[in-house]
């Protein structure tokens, strides 16, 4: 009993002669062969078996092998589907590359040829399978590595206030909460400079995304339920993965007040010492 393990195979000719042939040929070198004598017949075969290649004849009767690429391209991109041409007809195998056929062969066909282009075909299906995986691998530890920074970031002895380039706050952790008094579901989305409203201007997240760098501010005055408190503050920029800015972080860690600290009035910027960006 012949093998067919190593993938499907989708034959679309209008002679049949021409696709029993390549069916005996292709199954002895271990495919499983599906036929079709026109598009609708071969559209069927392509969503019930799903097969791994499609050899496509161009010219079928009364149609065009292209209007097929196209809905394969439409409903499956990932399918690679080689074009078989006769001889003249280059510009529509032009055409179909175009129109992102894996490759073409011109009929008639040389058998020995035929399983050359199969195999190909079929590695560059699964060199796009195994980057798929790839990304799908990095996508799922990125969002595992974004879960653990989350949560490294709420257990952090120090605050940490993250705003966009509105100055909008889309993250506050726990321990910021508790230094500023304030309520994270309650901030999340308003402005910065609304949020800490009693310092009248808490300049420093506005002035690093003015400047395009970061800061360290020591002996930062906020205003507190309980009275002000002192920071130091460090400041910096957040980038997309594109490292394109989209917003800045401040990192607040709380220090016992000391005589003659500077008070965030006018532009919001306490003594300080300038960081790298």
């Amino acid at each position: 009993m012949v093998q067919t393990d190593k993938g499907k195979i989708l034959l679309v000719d209008d002679m049949m002669m021409h696709l029993e042939a390549a069916k005996i040929y292709l199954e002895k070198s271990g495919y499983e062969v599906f036929l079709a004598l026109d598009t609708e017949s071969a559209w069927t075969l392509i969503n019930e078996e799903k097969p791994d290649v499609v050899l496509l004849d161009v010219i079928l009767r009364g149609e065009l092998g292209l209007d097929l690429l196209s809905r394969i391209r439409d409903h499956y991109p990932d399918m690679p589907v080689v074009i078989m041409t006769a001889f003249g007809n280059e510009e529509i195998a032009a055409a179909a590359l175009r129109l992102g056929a894996t490759d073409y062969i011109r009929k008639p066909v040389r058998y020995s040829y035929l399983y050359e282009v199969v195999d190909k075909a079929m590695e560059t299906k699964r060199e796009m399978e195994r980057e798929e995986s790839a990304v799908r691998t990095l996508q799922h530890a990125y969002e595992e590595l974004q879960v653990s920074a989350e949560s490294i970031l709420y257990c952090l002895s120090t605050g940490v206030v993250a705003v966009d380039k509105n100055l909008r706050v889309w993250m506050i952790n726990e321990k910021a909460e508790q230094f500023l008094g304030l309520n994270g579901r309650e901030v999340m989305g308003r402005s910065w400079t609304e949020v800490l409203l009693p310092a009248k201007d808490v300049g420093f997240l506005q002035k690093t995304l003015e400047s395009g760098r970061g800061f360290r501010l020591n002996e930062v005055e906020i205003p507190g339920n309980h009275g002000p408190k002192v920071f130091h503050v460090n400041t910096n920029l957040i980038h997309d993965r594109q490292s394109k800015i989209i917003g800045a972080v401040a990192v607040f860690d709380e220090v016992p007040a000391e005589p003659g600290p500077t008070s965030l009035g006018g532009n919001g910027i306490g003594r300080h010492d300038d960081g790298d960006s």
